[in-house]
């Protein structure tokens, strides 16, 4: 669940650090025309694609199509998440759709405390550089230096990442082309109802 927010100390500038990401798995019997729909409502929405996967869209020599397929990950700012997953539902049919959140509050709160930390002791050890005259003395905070300057680069780096899942949402999105598109509420013993039918 949410991090209480009655801890003083998990209450960063900006409330809870929440990451959000979701899946959609979503049939289309026209492909092309779902894709377009798809990339014009990232682009409406102010996202972008990270990654891309189109395949399929041909026939091969023994005359057998393969339908298109699309995997996509996508990256939407976390203001428009919300409105991204109210307006696919009308790109194409969603058979599927999970999403879940993460609390990386704590871990957040975390790392920005070791980041100041850290700043402080490269300040007192520059001070200490300034006033160093014995070579022995020089080299071993120069030392200490190196090792506090890896340990910030490190931390600022897994901050960048954090500031980076938590400005874009994730959503990864499974575009099928198909002859005929299976209805969510379509129960198997439907489909096979269905299908006898259609046999006959």
């Amino acid at each position: 669940g949410l991090v209480s927010t009655d801890r003083i100390e998990l209450k960063p500038a900006g409330g809870l650090k929440i990451i959000y990401r979701s899946n959609l798995y979503m049939q289309t019997e026209e492909f092309k025309e779902s894709y377009d729909a798809l990339v014009e409502l990232i682009k409406t929405n102010e996202g972008y694609i990270q990654y891309s996967d189109i395949s399929g869209g041909y026939t091969s020599d023994s005359g057998y199509y393969y339908e298109y397929y699309a995997y996509l990950t996508v990256r939407i700012p976390s203001d428009k998440y919300s409105s991204f997953l109210a307006h696919s539902e009308s790109i194409a049919t969603i058979t599927n759709k999970t999403e879940n959140s993460e609390d990386i509050t704590s871990a957040y709160i975390d790392t920005e405390a070791r980041l100041k930390s850290l700043k402080v002791q490269e300040e007192r050890l520059l001070d200490l550089l300034k006033t160093a005259d014995i070579m022995a003395d020089i080299i071993e905070i120069e030392t200490k230096l190196s090792d506090v300057r890896y340990q910030i680069e490190s931390y600022q780096s897994q901050k960048n990442t954090f500031d980076n899942l938590l400005s874009y949402s994730t959503v990864e999105i499974e575009l099928r082309e198909v002859k005929n598109i299976v209805s969510p509420k379509n129960t198997f013993g439907e489909r096979i109802t269905t299908a006898i039918k259609d046999s006959f």
